[in-house]
Formats: C-alpha cells, sequence, structure tokens
C-alpha cells in the first residue's frame, strides 16, 4: 500500500509539472522579426522609417531613418527589449575649432537633462575635426553624446537602458 501511495503522489506531481510547464511555454512570447520592429519603432518617431534589420549574436540592430537622422536601436534578445538607441544627426557636422570649453558642454547637459550626473567630458579630434565626448547618466539611462566643439549640435547620441549591463562601456 506504501508503494501505491508513493507512485500516486509521484504521478501527481509529475502531471502538475508538465501543466505548469505547458502554461509557460504557451505564454511566451514568439520573439520574431515583427515584434523585434513593434519593440525598437516605440523608441523612434512615428515619421520614422524603418530601413533594416540586423540579427547579431545577443541582440538585433533595427535602422530607421527620419530626414537627416538616422536611428539604430539594438533589442536585446533575451530581455527582448530595447538596451539601446543611437541617434545620428547627419546635418551637424564637428568643426575646425573648438570655440566652447568643457565649463559650457556641461551648461549645455544640465540645460537639456537637469538630472544628469555627468561622467566626463572631454575634447576630441576626429579627421582633423574637433569634438567633445561626455558621458552622462540619469535615474534611467546612462548617455554618450559627441558634440559640435564650436557650437554645442549633437552630432551624435547613445542612449543605454539599465537592463542593458551587455551595451555599456
Amino acid at each position: 500500500m506504501k508503494f501505491n501511495k508513493t507512485l500516486v503522489s509521484l504521478s501527481i506531481m509529475f502531471l502538475l509539472t508538465a501543466v505548469i510547464v505547458s502554461i509557460g511555454f504557451s505564454k511566451a512570447r514568439v520573439f520574431d522579426p515583427e515584434m523585434v520592429q513593434q519593440i525598437a519603432s516605440a523608441y523612434v518617431p512615428y515619421t520614422s522609417k524603418a530601413a533594416g534589420l540586423e540579427d547579431q549574436t545577443d541582440c538585433y540592430r533595427v535602422h530607421f531613418t527620419d530626414g537627416s537622422t538616422q536611428y539604430i536601436v539594438n533589442v536585446d534578445k533575451v530581455q527582448q527589449s530595447a538596451a539601446s538607441v543611437e541617434t545620428v544627426y547627419t546635418n551637424n557636422k564637428a568643426s575646425k575649432t573648438a570655440g566652447l570649453n568643457e565649463n559650457n558642454i556641461h551648461e549645455i547637459i544640465q540645460h537639456a537633462t537637469p538630472d544628469a550626473v555627468i561622467h566626463s567630458v572631454a575634447l576630441q579630434q576626429e579627421d582633423g575635426l574637433y569634438v567633445y565626448d561626455a558621458d552622462y547618466e540619469t535615474s534611467t539611462t546612462r548617455v554618450h553624446l559627441k558634440l559640435n566643439a564650436e557650437n554645442g549640435n549633437t552630432l551624435r547620441r547613445t542612449v543605454i537602458y539599465p537592463a542593458a549591463d551587455a551595451y555599456r562601456r
């Protein structure tokens, strides 16, 4: 009789496990290119047009264009959410002179993002032109900027979301 009770208990446990596993699989989202596109499109202006999707090792890179602005949204395959968004302003160029100093760049960042904690601002020369590289974070994101060294216009902005530790510098 003791053997039958053990067998019945094991059978019930096996049946419950099978039910729980099947419910879990039925609720799992299918992560297909359409879903990736849908997730990524939430991070760009609605007027942006999809321009391509790349399947990387740990993320999908979804490209969009909107006039002279390009967006690249990295969608994490595990988290199934946006890991980072890169914005490139193709009309804005680097400058031949550095008319701004680091304090000016701090002011520009603080004006645009009052809660920013600025980690670094550095003047760089790329192909003979000057840009400022700046890194800061807020309570919800980490941001890397490239700014025109003469007028402070944004050339490139990368926003990294907290769940995306793999994308952090």
